[in-house]
């Protein structure tokens, strides 16, 4: 649930959706991501979810990443940003 005055995605999104780290090897040249550390969690300043891509922006981390690398959470708790309706514009 959003916090009170909180009415737009992007709103949300500052207050609410963190993502942890899962896995930080890029998956076209097998290299690590030196932005992105294992097990961390960061706060999602953006989710752009595409037709064939997810890109997500982290709060004060250059760069935008695929959401393959994340899993995510609202208020703290897991959420499946594909099938959610608020990150989702296509279902």
């Amino acid at each position: 649930m959003a916090q009170k005055g909180a009415s737009t995605l992007d709103e949300i999104l500052k207050i609410m959706v963190t993502a942890e780290c899962i896995k930080n090897e890029d998956v076209l040249t097998n290299k690590i991501i030196p932005e992105l550390e294992i097990g961390k969690i960061y706060e999602v300043e953006d989710i752009s979810m595409g037709q064939s891509n997810t890109r997500i922006r982290l709060k004060g981390i250059n760069g935008i990443f695929n959401s393959i690398y994340f899993k995510f959470y609202y208020n703290d708790e897991p959420i499946n940003i594909y099938e959610d309706k608020r990150f989702n514009p296509y279902i």
